[in-house]
């Protein structure tokens, strides 16, 4: 196994919540379990949450750790929201489908947006000024 291997374990997702502290309860009992969380989007949401929908509070595991997750998760008769019935779940699950962006940190898919409408701005910006230039 290689040093990139072991530095880089595949994460997935396990909750979506609108609310930071219920993330945050998540992660906290997993922790109390022996079980690694990660919050993903926490800053993003923080900082731009109340003007767009960036996904929601993703609370992400080592897909090794997993299983064990989903078992104590169930022991401890906790129920997980179910990604599709929010509108956190069907905007980050359409994102998700999106073959440049699965898999990506939500920082690269806003600045892939933003180079995308920089690039759709300065098109626009030389048709306008083709349009004048013929009118004159």
């Amino acid at each position: 196994m290689s040093t990139k291997d072991c530095n880089q374990e595949e994460m997935v997702l396990l909750a979506s919540y609108q609310q930071f502290e219920d993330a945050k309860n998540l992660i906290d009992f997993l922790a109390d379990n022996g079980i690694t969380a990660y919050m993903r989007n926490e800053f993003s949401n923080r900082m731009m949450g109340s003007l767009v929908d960036v996904g929601g509070y993703r609370v992400e595991i080592s897909n090794h750790d997993e299983e064990e997750a989903l078992r104590v998760l169930d022991e401890n008769h906790i129920s997980l929201p179910n990604d599709l019935d929010s509108d956190i779940g069907k905007i980050a699950s359409l994102a998700d489908r999106l073959p440049f962006f699965r898999n990506k940190p939500l920082e690269y898919r806003l600045w892939a947006m933003l180079g995308l409408l920089i690039v759709f701005l300065g098109l626009l910006a030389l048709i306008l000024y083709l349009l004048s230039s013929g009118i004159n």
